[in-house]
């Protein structure tokens, strides 16, 4: 919408399996967008959270006209994506990758605005086991660009851009949701299931 929602006009359309997951504006440029799409389907009977309409999309034209950007996975189908922009360089971007089945497929990083990314070495598996769609989020730190939280089974967290990762511990399990505070990036909520 231009209009504040009075119309609206669908400018990401990969057909009636696919819905946007994650939308991220570069405060420093509005006209450049990041949205992940998800391909899935559920009935009562009958589930399927992969496809290959899943993945990662730019715009630079404020949403007029999108394309994809290639994560270099190696696989035919991917799951949820989960992106996050570090609020300190929006030049960095970090996407929590999910494959077929749900199981885990990478943590990536981009230094150059999602056109380069580099694929961390550590296999987090145990994290996400087969239903890594189910969380799938992850939180950049507003004062530090390579100190990054993921949801899982527990909290994740790396600070070093994907180089190493540790839990943080003491909390219930399936972690959803966390927030750092723009002001004081100390302070942390975090969502759960407990």
């Amino acid at each position: 919408t231009s209009n504040g929602g009075v119309t609206w006009e669908n400018v990401l359309n990969l057909g009636n399996r696919t819905g946007g997951s994650d939308l991220i504006i570069d405060p420093n440029n509005p006209d450049i967008l990041y949205a992940s799409m998800w391909e899935r389907i559920k009935y009562p009977d009958h589930k399927v959270y992969w496809g290959p309409n899943s993945g990662l999309y730019k715009s630079e034209d404020g949403g007029e006209s999108w394309r994809e950007l290639d994560l270099k996975t190696g696989v035919d189908s991917l799951s949820r994506i989960g992106i996050a922009m570090a609020p300190s360089n929006s030049q960095i971007l970090y996407a929590l990758a999910m494959g077929v089945n749900g199981v885990f497929e990478g943590f990536h990083v981009s230094y150059d605005g999602g056109e380069n990314w580099i694929r961390s070495p550590h296999d987090l598996s145990g994290n996400y086991r087969t239903a890594g769609y189910w969380y799938c989020n992850l939180t950049v730190d507003p004062s530090n660009a390579t100190h990054v939280l993921l949801c899982g089974l527990n909290i994740l967290r790396t600070n070093d851009s994907g180089q190493s990762f540790e839990g943080v511990c003491g909390m219930h399990v399936d972690q959803h949701a966390i927030y750092f505070h723009p002001r004081y990036p100390h302070f942390g909520l975090f969502g759960n299931d407990g």
